[in-house]
């Protein structure tokens, strides 16, 4: 995770590989077919090849996650 200003000036924490990086622990190609299928949210791109969320996002979606399968 990096942290990032956005244009309203405030700091936020953006994962640029969740899936690799131990955030969800998961193959980065299940990874992608979960966001083609739009079971995960779209990524952010800060360049043309670089994909990020923000931290409070993948957290939020986990969350979700979580009360469905309650």
């Amino acid at each position: 995770t990096k942290d990032y200003v956005d244009r309203g000036g405030r700091r936020r924490k953006l994962s640029y590989k969740p899936a690799t990086k131990g955030i969800l622990n998961i193959a980065e190609s299940t990874f992608w077919k979960m966001i083609r299928r739009g079971d995960f949210p779209e990524p952010t791109y800060l360049t043309a090849s670089m994909p990020t969320w923000a931290e409070s996002q993948i957290i939020e979606w986990l969350e979700l996650k979580e009360l469905k399968a309650a």
